[in-house]
């Protein structure tokens, strides 16, 4: 509900991956239950589902909300759920690429540009990601550009000392070198919508970002564009994209916000969404689309709810941290 599209499930698979290989593409992101964004409603039927989730409020429990991504139908069931048609036609793929550029803006973050042989006809939807594969590991990273932009991908990737990613990419990854991505994924994407835009990115939260924003841009898209960037110290922020951004298109502005305390920064300090905060007198009138750590985007959900935030207009992509259980990271995170 409310599309009427009906996909089947084996009793061992959970509604995510049923609805994916029926190619019925459900709102998701992290796909291990911990940051909520594939929540439904159970409105008929059964499922079975751990309890515990990060995902998932004691309120949702009893309220009748399942993690699509975790949760595995007992009986037959009806969902009250978003459906995301624009996804429908792109495939999902393993796709060899090789090394075209490395670069290291600031110490701890590396802007990897892949590019993909000539038949490859990779498709995906700015702010969508992809997994790279290594060694039989896999890491998820958003992707940073519209094709128009670069025949590859570019990725925006956190250091972590003494991680299987970080110690590839930082120490042994070299130009040419063969590495297999798997993609597009994710529901992670600007809607059609005459609202004002409001992006916040933490961290490498910008790399989607980036790409959504160079889509409006090249589509001469005339709506308000507000740009809002947190980092802990001002020696951080390794692009200088936004201010150009700003510069040249009269609808976009740039707020970078540091969080830390910086003896040289003059801007906007404290937590990012805050600053948002700070900046309208509500939030009823905006498209939002957040892409960060677990805390910066339920800290905005909630406040923005506040301040008469109408949730159906709040998108976000949450960066998860590492969980050992898991054999993957998201979105930029070791």
């Amino acid at each position: 509900m409310p599309s009427g599209v009906e996909f089947l499930a084996a009793h061992d698979e959970s509604l995510l991956d049923a609805a994916l290989k029926a190619n019925v593409i459900l709102s998701y992101s992290c796909r291990d239950g911990r940051c909520g964004a594939c929540k439904v409603k159970v409105v008929d039927g059964e499922v079975n589902q751990p309890n515990g989730q990060t995902g998932m409020s004691k309120d949702d429990y009893q309220d009748g909300f399942a993690l699509a991504c975790v949760a595995i139908p007992l009986t037959d069931i009806v969902l009250e759920a978003t459906f995301h048609p624009e996804l429908q036609g792109m495939k999902r793929k393993v796709q060899p690429t090789k090394v075209d550029s490395i670069d290291f803006p600031v110490a701890d973050v590396a802007v990897l540009k892949l590019r993909f042989p000539p038949e490859a006809n990779f498709e995906y939807l700015p702010g969508q990601y992809v997994e790279l594969i290594y060694r039989g590991a896999r890491r998820s990273y958003s992707i940073a550009n519209i094709l128009k932009a670069y025949d590859g991908i570019e990725l925006h990737i956190k250091k972590n000392p003494g991680g299987l990613f970080s110690e590839f990419i930082f120490s042994e990854l070299k130009l040419n070198q063969l590495i297999y991505v798997d993609g597009a994924l994710g529901t992670f994407f600007v809607r059609e919508s005459d609202r004002p835009i409001v992006f916040i990115a933490g961290g490498t939260g910008f790399a989607p970002v980036k790409s959504m924003v160079e889509k409006l841009l090249f589509e001469y898209n005339k709506k308000q564009i507000h740009i809002y960037w947190g980092m802990s110290r001002s020696a951080d922020f390794y692009s200088g994209l936004p201010i150009k951004w700003e510069s040249d298109h009269e609808n976009v502005r740039y707020v970078p916000v540091v969080s830390d305390d910086d003896n040289d920064w003059r801007g906007r300090s404290g937590l990012v969404h805050k600053a948002v905060l700070e900046d309208f007198e509500g939030m009823s009138l905006l498209d939002v689309y957040a892409c960060g750590s677990p805390l910066m985007i339920k800290a905005a959900e909630h406040d923005f709810a506040c301040e008469g935030m109408d949730m159906n207009h709040f998108y976000s992509d949450t960066f998860m941290p590492s969980n050992k259980l898991v054999n993957r990271k998201c979105k930029g995170f070791e």
